[in-house]
């Protein structure tokens, strides 16, 4: 800790002599980046987050990335953990080898992060710790998908449906699957896999299951639509596609949900 405030307070000096920091495209004039440093320094998690994004060269970037991680970022100690795992960065300060350092960061990081979640249970699940756990993977995907993480309900999906890592369970497989078919575009070949998919478990589903699924889908649309949630990597819900398109999108989602609702209610009467 003493030497990465001493290293701290070193920059912290040396930027005096700059009058403008541009970096990743962004402008940080030295008077913020004075203000961010020093609360860095004294502890404060998202002024060192910030300060890794505004760095000319990777060594800077990964000191304030560490210092944010140390001071529990979730965000940093994810990011970190990446870093650790699949690009070689050094895992000093954070654990005894790359497993553990990576363990550890995620595990603390997906407390409350989604993503976190899911790097951590596919972590699991492909051994990265040692042997393959997947109940471990199954129950951190679950938590991601608590946090309305989009990966995770895939995912979460998959190991209800295939009952890996516990028992199968066919309409929670539906109800992830559904939420996730909800955000897809049906045109797109993504969109046609998930609602192909979430057909296939339909069909093992009783009429009475599906209706109490339908309630539970409709009721978290609605409290996405009233703004109390985030869904996170949803394109209809984050403005990230042409608002015609996406428009567009919502219309024929809900028109192939119609259809889904209307066949299964003929097929079971």
């Amino acid at each position: 800790m003493r030497f990465i405030i001493v290293i701290l307070s070193v920059l912290l000096a040396g930027c005096q002599s700059t009058q403008m920091v541009l970096c990743n495209g962004k402008n940080l004039s030295v008077k913020e980046r004075v203000e961010l440093e020093h609360k860095a320094t004294e502890g404060d998690a998202e002024a060192a987050w910030r300060l890794s994004f505004y760095q000319h060269d990777e060594t800077a970037a990964d000191l304030w990335l560490r210092r944010a991680a140390e001071l529990k970022h979730p965000q940093a100690q994810r990011q970190l953990a990446d870093l650790i795992k699949d690009y070689e960065h050094s895992p000093d300060g954070f654990g005894d080898s790359a497993p553990d350092a990576v363990q550890h960061l995620l595990e603390k990081s997906a407390e409350t992060d989604g993503s976190a979640c899911f790097e951590l249970a596919s972590a699991y699940g492909d051994g990265y710790f040692g042997s393959s756990n997947q109940s471990k993977a199954r129950a951190y995907f679950l938590r991601g998908a608590g946090f309305n993480n989009r990966r995770c309900w895939k995912m979460l999906s998959q190991y209800y449906r295939n009952g890996t890592g516990g028992p199968r369970e066919d309409a929670e497989a539906y109800y992830w699957i559904s939420l996730e078919a909800r955000c897809v575009d049906p045109r797109s070949i993504s969109g046609q896999e998930t609602w192909a998919a979430r057909e296939e478990i339909a069909s093992h589903l009783s009429l009475s299951i599906l209706e109490h699924e339908w309630k539970r889908i409709d009721a978290f649309i609605a409290d996405v639509a009233d703004k109390k949630m985030i869904v996170y990597f949803a394109p209809f819900l984050s403005g990230m596609i042409d608002p015609k398109d996406e428009a567009e999108g919502r219309r024929l989602s809900q028109q192939v949900e119609d259809e889904h609702r209307k066949k299964h209610k003929s097929e079971n009467s």
